[in-house]
């Protein structure tokens, strides 16, 4: 849908075993451009499916439909991680029958991480984060030391912890109703649906990776619940640093609801809408305070080419010799810092000489090279060295064969169009 409201519809699901029905998350965008969601059930059964979609022409496709084994009832969305793998929760099944957490790679191999035995949670029906230290957190909405829910941290690998089972009896809240935020400060912050003191009528919390877990507040204190009762969206954080979310009930004699917010003391700072591209690609960044003369920088190198609208959203083209880092928007006195990470990703457009052989030098180039740590011949790890931001020389190694020459920088990697002969 644009700004303006227009829709366009990209692909009607039909309750096949091909592409499911009754999908309950919107689908993610990956890397590669295309988007990745999940469907709970399909044909009649239940039986998940996940699927990628182009958003262009709606070109749908099955990636993958789940075993048993691997899980079943996939209501939450996808998160994608760092390497590259979508990352999700099942409901139901697993070896255990309580749900799973899983990967999948873009082409549809999926990987079971771990099986929930219901003394370590239970039903995980929302969706992981991936948290700045690179594990990914998430909640069941049931299980734990006291069947009321737990929060989990599991790595890449698999490796799982249980960080905290909710005990409603000292008013922890039962029930975890929404995905977890990291907010600049560090910590994870939820709701529960219910539970706490004035009437099951839900909690916000927060919770340290490290498992220190904290109740910040109780809903529905007075009569009629004007501050709301029983939140069920994520909470999302501002760039003035201050949560906000919703509640599914109170807000007084309608009992529809409230929007509210959440003041924890963090400071204003940027948010970028794409976290990583090519030198020359555009970035919107949202804010506070920008004007004519808000400086952005990308790693530490200034960008020319800046247009602003407002004074909380600017759009800024990332600047040749730009390094992966923070992006930093600073207006007098004041500067904004990204809470994410930008990764500049590296190109290659020419090597010279296209052949040679063991102990050739080469010269590499492109963009978005300065930060390279690898550069490999078919896969044989070179000696190499950084001349500018466009030029990388290398030595063909002992080892080598005719293939691919591949640079890898902080920001990603690239591999040559053409093959390198060694001979």
């Amino acid at each position: 849908m644009t700004p303006a409201g227009v829709e366009t519809v990209l692909y009607n699901f039909t309750n096949s075993a091909s592409d499911g029905y009754d999908p309950h998350s919107a689908p993610i965008e990956a890397t590669n451009g295309k988007f990745y969601g999940t469907t709970p059930y399909s044909a009649g059964n239940y039986i998940s499916v996940a699927y990628s979609v182009t958003s262009t022409s709606g070109s749908f496709e099955t990636v993958h439909v789940f075993a048993n084994s691997e899980g079943q009832d996939i209501f939450a969305g996808f998160v994608q991680g760092s390497d590259g793998n979508l990352y999700g929760v099942a409901s139901d099944q697993g070896a255990n029958g309580y749900g799973t957490v899983f990967k999948m790679t873009t082409a549809g191999v999926v990987t079971v991480l771990h099986n929930f035995d219901d003394s370590d949670g239970n039903y995980p029906y929302l969706p992981l984060i991936q948290a700045s230290d690179g594990n990914f957190y998430g909640t069941t909405a049931y299980g734990g030391a006291y069947g009321a829910g737990v929060v989990f941290k599991i790595t890449p690998s698999g490796t799982y912890t249980l960080l905290h089972s909710f005990e409603p009896s000292i008013n922890e809240g039962n029930q975890p109703s929404s995905a977890l935020l990291q907010a600049t400060d560090g910590k994870l912050y939820g709701t529960t649906f219910y539970g706490g003191p004035y009437g099951n009528d839900g909690t916000i919390f927060n919770i340290t990776t490290g498992g220190t877990f904290t109740t910040l507040y109780n809903f529905c204190p007075v009569t009629g619940c004007a501050d709301g009762a029983g939140p069920n969206a994520p909470l999302k954080q501002n760039t003035n640093g201050v949560l906000y979310g919703t509640t599914y009930n109170g807000g007084g004699t309608c009992n529809c609801g409230v929007v509210y917010s959440l003041n924890i003391g963090a400071k204003a700072f940027a948010s970028l809408g794409s976290t990583s591209g090519k030198e020359g690609v555009k970035v919107n960044i949202f804010g506070q305070g920008f004007a004519s003369t808000s400086v952005v920088k990308f790693g530490g190198t200034q960008a020319t080419a800046v247009t602003r609208s407002g004074t909380t959203f600017l759009t800024a083209t990332v600047p040749a010799a730009a390094l992966t880092g923070s992006v930093t928007v600073a207006t007098g006195k004041t500067t904004l810092t990204s809470s994410q990470t930008f990764k500049v990703t590296p190109t290659q457009t020419t090597f010279d000489p296209p052949s040679g052989p063991v102990g050739t030098s080469v010269t590499i180039t492109g963009t978005g090279l300065m930060q390279t740590s690898k550069v490999t011949f078919n896969k044989v790890s070179a000696s190499f060295a950084v001349v500018s931001d466009t030029e990388v020389t290398a030595t063909v190694p002992t080892g080598a064969t005719t293939g691919k020459i591949a640079i890898t920088t902080k920001g990603g990697s690239a591999s040559s169009a053409t093959s390198f002969t060694v001979n």
